[in-house]
C-alpha cells in the first residue's frame, strides 16, 4: 500500500463547513524547492558536490508556492441526493484524519468498517487489522511523509483523493553506505473510498499509481516501479542546500514537479562552461565586494542558451537576495527563480549541452503526448548534481521543462 506522509490541505476547513475544497491548489499545499525536493542543472565540477543528500532549503517569504489548477468536483444536487449530508461529512473527516496518517496519533479507526477492504497495486487487505497493519509497517520500514492534494466527490457513496507520498528506507540513517545509497522512493496517485451509507463508515480503500497501467494486485509492473526507485545507485550529494520541490505526478520517465522560488547567481548566456564555473565558485569562495564565503549548494544550472546559475541557499540570500554582496566580476549578477510547475527527466552519465538537448526533446514529446503544455517551444535547463570524479552511472542529471497550465485531475 502506498500511502505517503502528511501535508493536511487548509481546504479541510472549508470541507468541515460543507464548502467546496476543489479550489486550485495554492500556498496552501507544501511544495519542495527545486531540490527538489520532483521536487531542480548544469556541468558540476566541484568537489565540493560530491557530498550525499542535500538538505532542504528554507524559503524565503518572498518564495510563494505555484497553483496547480483541480477541475471541479462532481457536485450533488442538495434537492436530490440523499447522501449530500454524509459524503460531506465524510469528506471533512478525511481532511482532519489523515494529517495523522503516519504520526504519533493515527487515524482514527472508529470510521472504518472491521471488514474494509484495502488494495493497491503490491498489498491487498479485508480487515481493519490487516488495514493497520499495513500503516504500521509502512511507518516503520519507510517513513513516510503523506502529502494530500484535492478530495473530490467521484459517486453517490465515494471520495477520490490525489495525494503524494515520498519515502525513506528507515535503516538507511544508520547505514555506513549511506553517502553511496540513499534511496528515497515517491508515489502519487489516488485513493477511491466508499462509504457504507447505513453505518457512514468507510468500507473500502481502493489505491491507484500514477506510474503504471496495471493496478492490479501484484501487477509484475508496479513491482518494477518500486524495485527501480528502491535499487537505485544515483546520487545525490548530501548536506548542500537544494531548491525544494513536491513531485504533484510520478511517472515512468518523467515526473511533474511543483518548485519554489529561490535567489541565484548566474553569469552571460554563451560564456564557456568551465570558465562560468570558476566565476561562480569563485563569488562564493569570496570573490566579492565583502569578501564573504557562501555554502556551496546544489545542483548547478545550465541552460539552453548556455547561461549557467548556482543556487544560493535562503538564509545567506535574504529577501530577494538583498544580503548577498555585489559581485567582483560584472557577469555575475543575483537572480531570482520564481515558482513553477516544471516537467523533469532523470538520467546518468557525463552529462552535456548536446545530450540535454536531445534530452528535453525527447522529454517535451512525452509531456505533449501526455496532454501537458511546456510554456514555450525550445527552452530548457539542466540540472547536473555531481562532481566530474563521480562515475557517470552513479551521477544524477536532469533536464527541465517548465509548464505553462497542470491540472491536478
Amino acid at each position: 500500500m502506498v500511502m505517503l506522509g502528511i501535508n493536511v490541505h487548509p481546504r479541510a476547513q472549508a470541507a468541515s463547513r460543507g464548502g467546496n475544497p476543489s479550489q486550485e491548489l495554492s500556498g496552501n499545499s507544501r511544495p519542495l524547492v527545486l531540490q527538489h525536493r520532483s521536487s531542480g542543472s548544469q556541468t558540476r565540477g566541484a568537489r565540493e558536490h560530491q557530498r550525499g543528500t542535500p538538505t532542504m532549503q528554507k524559503p524565503s517569504r518572498r518564495h510563494q508556492r505555484v497553483s496547480a489548477q483541480v477541475s471541479q468536483p462532481l457536485a450533488p444536487s442538495t434537492s436530490h441526493d440523499p447522501y449530500e449530508r454524509l459524503m460531506q461529512d465524510a469528506e471533512a473527516f478525511l481532511w482532519k484524519d489523515l494529517e495523522h496518517l503516519f504520526d504519533d496519533q493515527g487515524i482514527d479507526s472508529s470510521r472504518y468498517e472491521e471488514a474494509v477492504n484495502f488494495s493497491d497495486p503490491i498489498s491487498k487487505f479485508s480487515s481493519l487489522r490487516g488495514y493497520l497493519a499495513n500503516i504500521s509497517f509502512l511507518r516503520i520500514a519507510l517513513s513516510p511523509k503523506f502529502h494530500l492534494h484535492d478530495i473530490r466527490r467521484t459517486g453517490p457513496l465515494e471520495l477520490t483523493t490525489r495525494w503524494t507520498m515520498d519515502m525513506e528506507l528507515s535503516f538507511n540513517r544508520f547505514n555506513p553506505l549511506k553517502p553511496w545509497y540513499d534511496p528515497k522512493p515517491v508515489f502519487t496517485g489516488t485513493s477511491i473510498m466508499t462509504v457504507n451509507p447505513d453505518t457512514g463508515k468507510f468500507v473500502s480503500h481502493i489505491d491507484t499509481w500514477d506510474a503504471v497501467s496495471n493496478q492490479s494486485y501484484l501487477s509484475l509492473e508496479a513491482v518494477r516501479h518500486l524495485a527501480s526507485q528502491v535499487l537505485t545507485l544515483r546520487q545525490t550529494p548530501q548536506d548542500l542546500t537544494t531548491p525544494s520541490y513536491l513531485v504533484l505526478k510520478k511517472m515512468p520517465r518523467y515526473e511533474i514537479r511543483q518548485y519554489e522560488g529561490f535567489t541565484g547567481l548566474e553569469t552571460r548566456a554563451g560564456e564557456a562552461q568551465g570558465q562560468a564555473f570558476q566565476k561562480l565558485a569563485g563569488y562564493l569562495g569570496g570573490k566579492n565586494s565583502r569578501g564573504r564565503k557562501l555554502a556551496m549548494t546544489t545542483p548547478v544550472l545550465t541552460d539552453d542558451k548556455g547561461g549557467m546559475q548556482f543556487v544560493v541557499g535562503a538564509d545567506e540570500a535574504g529577501e530577494d537576495g538583498r544580503d548577498l554582496p555585489q559581485a567582483s566580476d560584472e557577469s555575475i549578477r543575483v537572480t531570482g527563480s520564481p515558482p513553477q510547475i516544471q516537467g523533469v527527466a532523470t538520467f546518468s552519465g557525463a552529462a552535456n549541452q548536446t545530450l540535454a538537448a536531445a534530452k528535453a526533446a525527447e522529454l517535451r514529446n512525452i509531456l505533449r503526448e501526455d496532454g501537458h503544455t511546456p510554456a514555450d517551444a525550445t527552452s530548457w535547463q539542466l540540472a547536473q548534481y555531481n562532481s566530474p570524479l563521480v562515475p557517470g552511472f552513479l551521477r544524477r542529471n536532469e533536464v527541465l521543462i517548465s509548464l505553462s497550465d497542470y491540472k491536478l485531475w
